[in-house]
């Protein structure tokens, strides 16, 4: 894989890279607040892909309930 700074469009573009995996996606951020993102990883997972997010548990996280 290779490495890359993505400026713009970044949702997007992590979308397509989920839309890739074919055995497992690992995910470690502080917060997740995208729904279109989380809703993709729901996807891959009901299709048998294994899904790991990692976040923080805090007010931000816990507000946002996805």
């Amino acid at each position: 894989m290779q490495t890359e700074a993505i400026f713009e469009d970044i949702a997007e573009r992590i979308s397509l890279e989920l839309e890739k995996a074919q055995s497992s996606v690992y995910i470690a951020v502080a917060w997740f607040t995208n729904q279109n993102l989380f809703n993709v990883m729901l996807q891959k997972a009901q299709q048998g892909i294994t899904v790991h997010l990692m976040l923080l548990n805090d007010h931000i996280n816990q507000k946002k309930r996805i």
